[in-house]
């Protein structure tokens, strides 16, 4: 049997086939039929970590099951865990652990699984899935990987950190056709209601911090610096925090000061009147420099928040002797404040608001002043600003997250939605252990991320922090640091169903999370490709009552739809009979560095449809396309398809000119739909499922860092680049 994280790779293509043929006939209800050539996978075992895929939906609706087949198995880790004190939840229903922490029941099927594994001496485990990434044919079940536990003991405290934090804006602003996020009239329930998804997360950490990236005003009540953008949110938000679980917010940041004096007096009211510690700011330096002491058992803790700079306008928005304002992060503060707590008997957690917005790096001083305040006997640096997620470190028995991303905040951009907090664990002041937990900000409010949004936030994780030498192992669906004591075989993936090419010519990369890299060890591919848009499995697109608003349409409304399978789909249907209809997501995708791009789809139609796919260029400043509707765009491609049952892939290649001074201009793919015979189709929706925008590398894989190999969701070989049989069409490439 495999032990630790290793994963079990089925790489007998036709055997796995078969035996998923034998489970969608044994669980009817729960899985359904597919082409085989469309299948990607996923086989684990109770000691595997899983291959992220989203199998496709279903040819037609499945009769109905009472029951699931739950299964797999709890790990002791290094400790001594007595499983007979254990307790394991699934949805709330209790399951049964034997002596050796296996687990295997039936349960109602649902969308998403959460298990909850607590007892009397042990810290609270909480991780969520969605079915469909549970889905094993060898055992017949649900198979969830080896989630490791850890044992409460004398000493250990349990810490958890989450990133930017603020509750303004478009919050209070309603989408045309959705419903207000929060309302002043119900403000208390609807705040409770964002917290909500994750609360079970940090409920019962020792600690739990964010970075309150906001001032805390219900009327503005003066003037605010000169810079472009200020926040602000209800005073209410304190409450609603504390309400949730967290201790601690850093006022650290660049708008912790956004309306001066008068809104940080505001700000630090609410936030004692809640109860809630904070630090990082202040009325004149000597206050913001104040830690926030906290006591832990015999972990005396003190937290710090800092900025990184001090702005280039006046008032500042750092504190002086003269003027509040948050606590600047220079080589000097940060020494002088780790160095008094230490010399207290304290331990110095500190967290540095700093670095460059939605940068996949950090800047070298971001670097030089994290890497000081480990040196200086900080056992822990969490960072933020960026927006986006960036690399953990481990630096002289420390822990750096150069940053966390968000955690809750009304950025639209698509890659400021997938995130991580961070759970860190401290016996007698020293890190003993550190998790990532994937995170989704689903319509502003954070959601456990499932799906291919949980691979593209490990992805993404496991590559920028690769290059820095840090490498993890996985615990059920979240990433353990590997420590430089920590010993973890490591075993790469031999290939398996993902391997192989699709009908488009191109294949989805197996994501075996515990192999050394995330490719397949297959032929070399002719090109390596990254998935832009994430959240095309449509699995993250509902979670308790909130709905994915990424999407935009035209002549058509907009379904999130899960099946009873539990796998989810999007039906786009026409308003109108006649009526041609658009699908797109309405942020630009903007961080684009290649020429080439492939679009594909999983689409069912029941009369015949032609789809055409049109690229929209963000216009400039002073360019005549800014007047023209989000639906229109430069066509490059079109496909039809006939009427059928059967789900049928399409695939759209295009290409764009790359500028010689920079990035290309951001895009927004959009999809056509028109009904053959209209009159015919009345109304009757499109269903899709499985959509990728791809971006490919324009340098061979010889020439790409091993790190890299981690981003690549998608390869092509050379041959392969045509549908085969069976498929839509062939692909039109733009000229």
């Amino acid at each position: 049997m495999a032990t630790g994280s290793d994963p079990v790779i089925l790489s007998n293509y036709s055997k796995v086939a078969v035996n998923y043929v034998r489970v969608v006939r044994r669980f009817s209800r729960l899985w359904r039929a597919a082409p085989v050539a469309a299948w990607p996978l996923l086989a684990v075992s109770p000691c595997a970590a899983p291959v992220l895929a989203n199998p496709p939906a279903a040819d037609s609706p499945a009769p109905l099951d009472t029951s699931v087949l739950i299964a797999g198995v709890l790990d002791r880790g290094k400790d001594r865990i007595d499983f007979s004190t254990v307790t394991l939840n699934v949805n709330g229903t209790p399951v049964p652990l034997d002596h050796d922490g296996r687990f295997s029941a039936r349960i109602e099927p649902a969308t998403y699984y959460q298990l909850s594994i607590s007892g009397e001496r042990l810290f609270t485990v909480v991780q969520t899935f969605g079915g469909q990434e549970l889905i094993n044919s060898a055992c017949a079940c649900l198979q969830v990987p080896r989630i490791e536990l850890i044992a409460r003991k004398n000493g250990r405290i349990e810490l958890f950190f989450g990133g930017d934090t603020m509750t303004g804006r478009r919050y209070f602003e309603a989408k045309p056709g959705r419903s207000q996020i929060v309302s002043r009239e119900t403000i208390d329930r609807d705040l409770d209601a964002l917290f909500q998804p994750m609360r079970p997360y940090f409920a019962d950490s020792d600690l739990a911090s964010v970075n309150l990236e906001t001032v805390l005003l219900d009327t503005p009540p003066g003037g605010s610096p000169p810079k472009r953008i200020v926040f602000s949110s209800p005073l209410a938000l304190a409450g609603a925090i504390r309400r949730a679980g967290i201790d601690y917010v850093s006022l650290g940041n660049n708008h912790t000061y956004d309306y001066l004096d008068a809104g940080l007096d505001l700000t630090v009211a609410a936030l004692d009147q809640a109860g809630l510690r904070h630090s990082g700011a202040g009325q004149r330096l000597a206050k913001a420099s104040d830690a926030a002491r906290i006591d832990l058992g015999d972990h005396r803790l003190s937290l710090h928040g800092f900025v990184g700079w001090a702005g280039r306008f006046k008032p500042d928005m750092v504190a002086s002797e003269t003027k509040g304002g948050a606590l600047l992060g220079n080589a000097a503060n940060i020494s002088a404040a780790l160095k008094r707590e230490r010399r207290a008997g304290r331990i110095p957690i500190m967290q540095l608001h700093t670095g460059t917005e939605y940068a996949d790096e950090p800047t070298e001083n971001s670097v030089r002043r994290m890497r000081q305040a480990i040196a200086e006997g900080a056992p822990l640096v969490a960072s933020h600003h960026p927006h986006v997620t960036q690399a953990l470190e481990v630096y002289r028995g420390g822990l750096i997250a150069y940053s966390l991303g968000n955690f809750m905040f009304d950025q639209n951009f698509v890659e400021t939605q997938v995130s991580f907090a961070l759970k860190a664990w401290l016996e007698h002041g020293k890190l003993i252990r550190a998790e990532v937990i994937p995170i989704q900000i689903l319509n502003y409010r954070p959601v456990p991320a499932v799906g291919t949004m949980r691979e593209a936030l490990l992805r993404r994780v496991f590559a920028l922090s690769a290059r820095r030498g840090t490498r993890f192992r996985i615990s059920g669906g979240h990433a353990l640091v590997e420590l430089p004591k920590d010993r973890t075989r490591v075993v790469e993936s031999s290939g398996g169903p993902d391997c192989q090419p699709q009908p488009t010519g191109i294949a989805r990369i197996g994501f075996a999370m515990a192999s050394e890299a995330g490719t397949c060890l297959t032929a070399p591919p002719t090109r390596l490709g990254r998935d832009l848009l994430m959240r095309g499995d449509f699995e993250n697109g509902r979670y308790e009552g909130t709905e994915d608003s990424t999407w935009g349409s035209h002549s058509a409304s907009v379904e999130l739809r899960s099946e009873p399978s539990g796998n989810s789909i999007l039906m786009l249907a026409p308003t109108a009979v006649g009526k041609a209809m658009s699908l797109y997501p309405e942020p630009y995708f903007r961080k684009l560095t290649g020429r080439s791009y492939s679009l594909i789809a999983d689409i069912r139609v029941q009369q015949g449809a032609t789809i055409q796919l049109a690229i929209k260029d963000k216009p400039g400043s002073d360019a005549s396309e800014k007047l023209t509707p989000s639906w229109e765009g430069r066509p490059v491609g079109q496909q039809v398809l006939p009427p059928g049952p059967a789900w049928q892939r399409v695939r759209f290649d295009f290409t764009r000119s790359l500028p010689a001074d920079g990035e290309p201009a951001p895009m927004r793919p959009i999809l056509n739909f028109a009904y053959t015979n209209a009159k015919a189709a009345g109304v009757l929706p499109i269903e899709i499922d499985n959509m990728a925008l791809v971006e490919w590398s324009d340098r061979p894989e010889a020439d790409l860092p091993p790190a890299t190999h981690w981003l690549w969701t998608h390869q092509e070989h050379a041959g392969a680049t045509m549908p085969g049989a069976g498929a839509a069409t062939a692909a039109t490439a733009a000229k």
